[in-house]
């Protein structure tokens, strides 16, 4: 009997280390609420079992996966234990993220109030050491699938793609291409999305509004000058937006079209057009006119330039992607003001790691930086442009100031209040605080008081964040979880357009500048508007494709990517990678916890960088191989 027992012991181990993957999914299937829709609420139970989704069968399954996961990372730590902490340091981040963001998204703090302390204890505990395990073995498999990815190509659809992408059709493709899988998007938003930055914008551009650098003004001036022109041919403004919208999808399609060209093999060039192009997410900001659209294209081009000129071996045709890349490194920041913050970053990275193009990169990065600040100084001092507020860059100590203020104002000396009541509506503070956005706080700071008691004020928070680290650490949290937390829940596409501005304008009483707006037809423009959003919602629902629209997962896939290309050294992918870390580092101190907009360049540039690795990879299993 008992060597029966042993025997189906056996087999039943057997069949379970054979199939470990596919348990590994359907437990991941299982546990993870972002697979399932979240049609789990894990953040509102008690229950620590709830977390394997209160079933026998499915609980079942992931106790299995979890003994052969824990199995596994076992063996590999005693056969390993001189790299261990190396390889266990990326799945503990992730696993510590998964374990404290459920509790930061649902109550902002790190803790679960309506449990017990042996209750936290217990559930952080479940979490880390599951997640733990399932990130490590995840992240081994996704690094074997890349390897196998680097082995001899198929060839099923290699006759298509070099048809396709054969001589000049390797731009003039993907170009039409794109611009007609997007083209559906265009007309169910006509004429385009238009939210209130948007608005603004074009006010600026038309002369209704002052000029700031909070906006970009000379896109402003450039929409401007396009309404003015298309507007008698249009007949109205509504319609003539249309024409900035279609100007804004070509620079795109163009965009992302050269980059594709400059990959080598035709296959991947097919699948990066299909990555691209029949994304829902990329086809509807697309036609949403705001500023990170073509900022998150451009940066997609200085990621792809970077990896070009590290790779270049062709001097004379160096040069002229040097050019490029100086271009595309001021249209960076001539978009968005916080682009020079991720360029200075990639400029330190290249400058370490780049030793062969070190001078031609410095010279690139340091013209586009001359030619932005003399941009800069025409717009301040020829063209009048006023100075944005200064609370823009103060999100996150605003923030931590104000949930200390919330938490501890009796624990506060009469000097701190008066301080900060100086600056900031004291009395008010608890009321406006909300930890997921500052533009409550960062709105009602006095900047002339602020400018004159700097110092005074840099003294007092660093004064309260030793005294309060972790109000600090849990508000940065909350104001940042959306970027690292990937089942965080937040919109992702705007549905306004131009019309809805001005009803909002209407219903406000502020002045209209466009004449026409009593004759337009608001609910024709919203009908279809809504259907489509509710369409790519629906999309967003679909398990294991919401992974697609979380901003959470890219960043960890990015975090993937650069931990092992600094173990396997690299050093090409590292200008790249510092583009997408400087992006991340930018949403960080920016005033919204999961702003999918300002995220939209990792998402543009994830594929590339994907595929840049794989090239190492490949370039690796086929030695000699330069590290430099």
């Amino acid at each position: 009997m008992t060597d029966a027992r042993d025997s189906i012991f056996c087999r039943v181990t057997a069949f379970l280390d054979s199939h470990q993957y596919v348990i590994l999914l359907a437990s991941v299937w299982v546990c993870c609420t972002i697979l399932t829709d979240r049609t789990h609420d894990i953040n509102q139970t008690i229950d620590i079992l709830s977390r394997i989704d209160c079933s026998v069968i499915e609980g079942a399954t992931v106790l299995c996966a979890t003994y052969i996961l824990a199995k596994k990372a076992i063996a590999y730590l005693a056969s390993n234990p001189a790299q261990e902490i190396r390889t266990v340091s990326l799945p503990a981040a992730f696993s510590v993220a998964q374990a404290f963001g459920p509790n930061v998204e649902a109550y902002e703090q790190l803790l679960n109030p309506t449990l017990s302390r042996l209750g936290n204890i217990l559930d952080l505990t479940f979490c880390l050491i599951g997640w733990f395990l399932l990130f490590w073995i995840a992240c081994n498999v996704v690094l074997r699938f890349m390897l196998k990815l680097t082995r001899q190509p198929r060839r099923r659809f290699e006759p298509l793609a070099n048809a396709l992408f054969c001589g000049k059709r390797a731009f003039v493709v993907p170009f039409l291409t794109l611009f007609a899988l997007w083209l559906p998007s265009f007309l169910l938003l006509f004429p385009g999305v238009v939210t209130w930055d948007t608005y603004y914008q074009i006010n600026m551009g038309l002369g209704n509004n002052v000029l700031s650098d909070h906006h970009p003004y000379l896109i402003s001036l450039l929409i401007g000058a396009m309404l003015d022109f298309a507007t008698p041919l249009a007949g109205s403004t509504y319609a003539a937006i249309s024409f900035v919208t279609v100007a804004q999808m070509l620079l795109l399609s163009a965009t992302i079209a050269f980059c594709i060209s400059t990959i080598q093999s035709n296959n991947a060039k097919l699948v990066l057009l299909a990555l691209y192009g029949l994304n829902p997410l990329v086809a509807w900001y697309s036609a949403t006119l705001w500023k990170d659209v073509l900022h998150s294209a451009f940066l997609l081009l200085v990621g792809v330039l970077l990896w070009n000129v590290a790779n270049g071996k062709d001097l004379s045709n160096r040069r002229y992607k040097l050019i490029a890349l100086c271009i595309a490194c001021l249209l960076v920041m001539l978009t968005k003001k916080s682009g020079i913050y991720i360029l200075l970053l990639a400029f330190a990275v290249c400058m370490l790691s780049q030793k062969r193009a070190r001078k031609a990169l410095a010279a690139s990065f340091s013209a586009a930086f001359l030619l932005f600040f003399f941009a800069q100084y025409v717009g301040f001092n020829v063209l009048g442009v006023e100075h944005s507020r200064q609370s823009e860059a103060l999100s996150v100590p605003l923030q931590q100031i104000a949930r200390t203020v919330t938490h501890h104002a009796d624990e506060l000396d009469p000097g701190t209040v008066a301080l900060i009541d100086s600056v900031l509506p004291y009395d008010s503070i608890g009321e406006l605080y909300y930890p997921k956005c500052s533009d409550n706080i960062k709105s009602n700071l006095d900047e002339e008081a602020f400018a004159s008691k700097r110092e005074e004020c840099l003294q007092t928070y660093l004064n309260l964040g030793f005294r309060y680290p972790f109000d600090y650490l849990e508000s940065f949290l909350c104001g940042t979880c959306g970027y690292w937390y990937p089942e965080t829940k937040y919109w992702f596409i705007s549905s306004s357009d131009y019309l809805d501005i001005l009803n909002m304008y209407s219903e406000k009483g502020w002045a209209i500048h466009d004449p026409d707006y009593a004759n337009y037809d608001y609910l024709a423009s919203q009908s279809k508007r809504m259907d489509y959003k509710d369409f790519v919602e629906s999309i967003r629902a679909v398990p294991g494709v919401s992974l697609l629209f979380s901003i959470g997962a890219w960043v960890w896939v990015y975090a993937l990517l650069g931990y092992a290309s600094w173990k396997l050294r690299m050093k090409r992918l590292y200008p790249v990678l510092s583009v997408a870390l400087g992006i991340w580092i930018v949403c960080l101190i920016s005033p919204v916890y999961a702003e999918m907009r300002y995220a939209l360049a990792l998402l543009l540039l994830l594929p590339m960088a994907s595929l840049y690795f794989l090239s190492e990879l490949r370039a690796l299993r086929q030695p000699p191989y330069s590290k430099s």
